[in-house]
């Protein structure tokens, strides 16, 4: 899982680099969602603050989604 979770650190980022802003590292609520996703756990509902990144919630899906497709489940 861990070999996975440094592939998600990396296709975040390049999926979150839009333009002239660089990609960043997940928030830790980013990072959870991606594990809960692996673990086949779709949450109904996220709730975060303004800023807090919740439109980059479709790169964490798709990149498990992805991973999921060629790896299995975790």
């Amino acid at each position: 899982m861990e070999d996975l979770f440094g592939e998600f650190e990396y296709l975040f980022e390049q999926l979150t680099t839009f333009e002239q802003l660089p990609g960043r590292k997940p928030y830790p609520w980013q990072a959870q969602l991606y594990r809960d996703l692996m673990a086949d756990q779709c949450p109904t509902h996220v709730q975060a603050p303004t800023g807090a990144g919740k439109t980059s919630l479709m790169a964490v899906w798709l990149i498990a989604l992805c991973q999921q497709a060629r790896e299995g489940p975790a």
